[in-house]
């Protein structure tokens, strides 16, 4: 990761990057568990964390991400979004990341194949409130 000149009002970022994040953590409980993320300004990105619910279709959830993300990439531009999705199923962390926008959204509309689960060792992520997958509602 390279830092990048600061080319945009940093507050406004903030306050874009934001607005984003809200319409993300609204789809929690119901679209995926739990939504999380941070803009990192100085490397130009706004990663995204995605906690899946056990049965939840990664496909799918991703859909629905990039349908919600969607409105708000005009503006954020040019952040580049980084996204990394987790699941525990039985027991087992994995994760599947994909890193840029073109990515992204390319994988939205079936057109990138890196969109798989890898396992994960180390186990889920800490960014989450939440530490299993299971449906609460």
């Amino acid at each position: 990761m390279t830092e990048r000149p600061i080319d945009l009002d940093v507050a406004r970022e903030f306050s874009l990057a934001n607005a984003a994040l809200r319409d993300l953590a609204a789809g929690d409980g119901t679209r995926w568990k739990e939504a999380v993320g941070e803009l990192h300004s100085q490397y130009g990105e706004l990663p995204v964390w995605v906690l899946l619910h056990e049965d939840d279709d990664l496909r799918q959830t991703h859909a629905a991400l990039c349908e919600t993300l969607r409105p708000h990439m005009e503006r954020l531009a040019p952040l580049q979004i980084v996204l990394l999705y987790e699941v525990v199923v039985g027991g087992e962390a994995f994760a599947a990341r994909l890193s840029g926008n073109d990515a992204v959204f390319s994988a939205a509309s079936g057109g990138d194949t890196r969109l798989t689960w890898r396992a994960q060792p180390r186990g889920l992520s800490t960014v989450f409130r939440s530490r299993d997958c299971r449906r609460t509602t």
